[in-house]
């Protein structure tokens, strides 16, 4: 079933990496970022095993890479939270007025997968996210309980 398909590709050569190198891909459209946040978030609820895979491929590319802003991501948390911060403060601002900007839908989606990857602070699977990384999401979420609640996106 379902079950056996999500280990199949947790254990496939790629899979995890696949969806790892996918998240750090900058340059990307918002609706691809929110469908791979998406299945990485699945993935992390569902199959918990596949979080050392993720974080294995993004502390490798880690090594040789920068992201958008310049900086390494060295783990899972830290690309979801770099991702959550690229959510927010790219333009137009956050949250835009377009109907069809889902950046707000990625932002949701990203704290969902955090979520998923803390949960309760029980999975010993996950790296514990940085002082540095926890504060870039505090910051973020500070400045997100700042904007009006008249858009029905942020609510």
């Amino acid at each position: 079933g379902d079950d056996e398909a999500i280990r199949s590709f947790v254990r496939s050569l790629d899979g995890c990496s696949y969806l790892a190198k996918a998240l750090l891909k900058g340059g990307q459209p918002v609706d691809r970022l929110f469908s791979v946040t998406r299945n990485v978030h699945h993935l992390i609820a569902a199959c918990p095993e596949s979080i050392p895979e993720m974080e294995r491929t993004i502390e490798a590319l880690g090594r040789d890479d920068d992201d958008d802003e310049g900086r390494r991501c060295r783990s899972l948390s830290e690309a979801l939270a770099a991702t959550l911060e690229r959510a927010f403060r790219s333009d137009p601002p956050f949250p835009g007025s377009d109907p069809a900007d889902r950046r707000p839908e990625l932002a949701l989606e990203v704290l969902r997968a955090m979520y998923a990857l803390d949960n309760t602070g029980a999975n010993p699977l996950a790296s514990r996210p940085s002082k540095e990384t926890m504060t870039t999401i505090g910051v973020v979420l500070c400045e997100l309980l700042r904007l009006s609640s008249a858009d029905e996106r942020v609510r």
